[in-house]
Parts: structure tokens; sequence; C-alpha cells
């Protein structure tokens, strides 16, 4: 058999034997970036080859054990994730400080199911499934500052899968600005009880349900995604004022009724609203629907 076929087929399956564990749930799609951890192994591999690049056994049996490695690191991390608690057992929790009044969340996330909703019982609580998250809190004066993101950014790179999440609640008598970077997400963001000053999300691709209450007197969002569907639930009375771009599939904005100012769109009752709601939205392709709740 030729060489070079050999060798390219022991690589897709390799490739393949990985996708179909983490698939099956035999180990976690975090260990593709041990492909970053032993990138000067492949070095190793591919300088074998060269060497004895006539010898088929040779570049068979280098890869082989190329692959067995990854798989078996792959496993033993996720065996010693299972053996202490992880995934899925990661938190980070900030108790209640009468001075604190304002909060700043930045989170910089991959592909990952998401929740956040309010608590009375503590300033910020999360719960993670990834190790490679690391977490940052700061206080100053009566302000919390809050930093979720990854450990090493070029570790970064994961598929979205059902058993990678982050959920978290925040604490609905602080006032907070929320800055979210997010590869891929799904899940639903319930702000409805959280007095929001700013929130900016910037979105790759996603199903997201957003949640948005009248606890502010006016809050200013701003959303940029990719490809996404988007859904938006507004508290009866609020105040709404929209510009809205990109190229959308569909959106039902043309059927409340709201009066349409050159790009914006105004909610019949922003004007007299005690509570108003700013949005800039821009959607690469999409969908986007507003329900008045």
């Amino acid at each position: 058999m030729n060489r070079d076929r050999i060798v390219t087929g022991i690589i897709l399956i390799g490739i393949g034997i990985m996708f179909l564990l983490a698939n099956m749930g035999l180990v976690s799609w975090w260990s593709f970036s041990a492909l970053f951890d032993f990138w000067p192994l492949i070095l190793v591999v591919v300088g074998i080859n060269i060497m004895f690049k006539k010898n088929t056994i040779v570049s068979v049996i280098s890869w082989v054990l190329f692959f067995g490695v990854l798989i078996g690191f792959s496993f033993y991390n996720f065996n010693g994730d299972m053996a202490s608690g992880r995934p899925g057992t990661h938190n980070m929790t900030i108790a209640n400080q009468t001075e604190t009044t304002e909060g700043d969340v930045k989170l910089v996330l991959g592909g990952v199911k998401m929740n956040m909703s309010s608590t009375e019982n503590h300033l910020f609580d999360a719960s993670y499934s990834s190790r490679e998250i690391r977490t940052e809190e700061r206080h100053n004066d009566n302000k919390v500052i809050i930093k979720v993101e990854p450990k090493e950014k070029n570790k970064f790179i994961k598929t979205n899968s059902d058993s990678e999440y982050f959920n978290a609640k925040l604490n609905k008598d602080v006032v907070w600005d929320i800055d979210a970077s997010i590869g891929a997400v799904s899940g639903e963001l319930d702000f409805g009880d959280l007095s929001i000053r700013n929130l900016d999300l910037d979105i790759g691709a996603g199903n997201i349900d957003l949640f948005m209450g009248d606890q502010y007197i006016q809050s200013n969002v701003e959303i940029n995604t990719g490809a996404s569907k988007l859904k938006l639930y507004i508290k009866e009375g609020v105040g709404v004022k929209i510009k809205l771009a990109g190229i959308l599939s569909k959106t039902n904005l043309s059927d409340l009724g709201w009066v349409k100012e050159g790009d914006y769109y105004y909610s019949n009752n922003y004007q007299e609203a005690k509570s108003q709601i700013n949005f800039d939205i821009n959607v690469g392709v999409g969908k986007f629907d507003i329900i008045v709740r």
C-alpha cells in the first residue's frame, strides 16, 4: 500500500477516535487543548517520518504512538477531573458586603451553555465546568470587579457541547455593568430582577433568550453577534429604543406598531416611561424577536 495513504488514514482515524470519545462523554472536549501541550511531539513525529521516509512501519508506529499518548493523556485528565469532582463543580462565590453598591463583570468564554439570573444570597455566585477558566475578584470602594477568562488564550479553543456550561447569579441590590465576549453560546440571560446599567454582549454565534426588567432608570444594551437566534423579553411598561442592523432572516419589529425614526424604533411609551432601555443590536445573519410581557 502507498505509504502516504496509510499515514493519512491513521491521522484521520486518530482524529475520528478523539471526536468519538468526546461525543460519547468518555473524555472532555477540553482534552483537545492537549494538542497545545504536545505540539513539540508533533515535530518529533514529523522528524521521524522524514528520517525514515522509506520505512512505512516506522511511520505507522510513530503516528500510532502519538495518538496513543494524546488519547491516554485525555483519559488521564478526564478521570482525574471526575475523581476530584470535576467537571461541573468549579465555583466562584463572593459574599455579600453592605458597602458594595456597584458591580463590573467581564466574561470571556468559548463555546458554552450559559445561564444567568439574580440572587439575594451573595454578591456573585457562579458554577462552571471548565478547569481552564481563571477567575479574579477585586474590590474598589463601593464597587466589586469580577473577571472570568481563560487561563491561557491559546488553550481556549473548544467545541460547543452540552457538557460545557457557565451558570452565574448576580445580586439584585447591586447596579451591574456586564461585558461578555462569547464564542458560541446557548442559554438564558434572565436580568428581569437586576439593575443593569450597561450590557455589552459580543457573541460569535448562538441561541439566546434575554430578559430585561424595569429595575434601572435607563439601561444601555449593545449586542453584536454573527449568526444567532435572539429573543428579547421586555417587561410591559418599559420604554424601548432600538437601533437594529444586520441581515435578518426574520424579525417581528414591524408587527409591534412602534414608531420608526431613521435607524431607530421607539416603543409608543418611550418618552413617558419611568424605566427606559436603549438597544444597539447588530446581527450578522439570524433571527431577532421582541416579546413584551
